[in-house]
């Protein structure tokens, strides 16, 4: 199953140019959504007003949706509502909406687009309930107040006849990710960038052998200064046209009002490159 929203262009040669197996890493991932994810709360999600989104490690944007497992099941009135969705309280959730809060520390995520879920449910004895709906597939409703979201947004549908995979396959504005937080570390993993990026990065700088694309210093003594920057400031898109190997002078002129570039290591860069007279 392919529920890619972005494709950039140019990503096999892209992935062949930086030879760190994307394309594998990217469907490894898949397949591990598919079957369902452990995550331990919002910071494992990207959390728009469109939804919940994962940045795959080829940076593709994709939907996914949570759902909270819960258990051991004491009595045949809990057990029996695992059956029948539309009599429990256990649903999936396509918003981070106020009742999937109460359990953000027990969340699964997913891309699976047909509004069955893979997980284990126990009883009070310790035995598992109907292992074979666990692997197949355990049908759930949406949840009502994601719903009142969905309507709000233009989707139509009930908690019990909800199109998952139209809205799974909706193309997200990628401008709403623009205003997310991310680390001023710009090696590292900011929640908006591709899994792979530290690699990625450190692989692109290299091939323009540490040396500044503006300035032309060449930093293979001082790596540290030189940073992968993103020309069109978007940090998912990770494909060769869109990235320039620049000093952090050279970084922090192309971000004027980041301020993030304008600290002790830039300082103690002005002071190994100064400036010529």
């Amino acid at each position: 199953m392919d529920n890619k929203f972005t494709t950039f262009s140019k990503l096999k040669s892209i992935i062949l140019d930086l030879g760190v197996g994307l394309l594998e890493k990217t469907e490894q991932r898949s397949q591990q959504l598919h079957a369902g994810v452990l995550i331990t709360g919002p910071d494992d999600l990207i959390i728009t007003n469109e939804g919940l989104f994962e940045i795959l490690p080829d940076g593709s944007v994709i939907r996914v949706i949570v759902h909270a497992p819960q258990g051991p099941y004491s009595n045949k009135q809990d057990i029996y509502h695992l059956d029948d969705p539309g009599e429990g309280w256990h649903k999936y959730h396509i918003y981070w909406c106020k009742t999937v809060q109460q359990w953000r520390n027990r969340l699964r995520k997913t891309n699976r687009n047909d509004g069955s879920f893979n997980y284990p449910v126990f009883q009070s004895n310790g035995r598992e309930y109907k292992p074979e709906m666990a692997r197949g597939g355990r049908n759930l409703n949406l949840c009502y107040n994601c719903l009142k979201i969905a309507h709000r947004s233009g989707f139509r549908g009930s908690v019990n006849h909800f199109d998952i995979n139209n809205f799974l396959t909706q193309q997200p504005n990628l401008d709403n990710f623009s205003t997310i937080d991310h680390t001023t570390d710009y090696d590292r993993i900011p929640n908006v960038y591709a899994a792979e990026w530290p690699e990625i990065s450190k692989e692109f700088k290299s091939q323009r052998n540490w040396t500044c694309e503006r300035c032309r210093i060449n930093l293979t003594t001082h790596k540290n200064y030189l940073h992968a920057h993103h020309r069109n400031e978007r940090k998912y898109d990770n494909s060769l046209f869109n990235l320039e190997a620049l000093c952090i002078r050279c970084h922090a002129e192309a971000h004027p009002n980041n301020n993030m570039l304008r600290g002790k290591n830039l300082t103690e860069f002005n002071e190994f490159f100064p400036l010529p007279n």
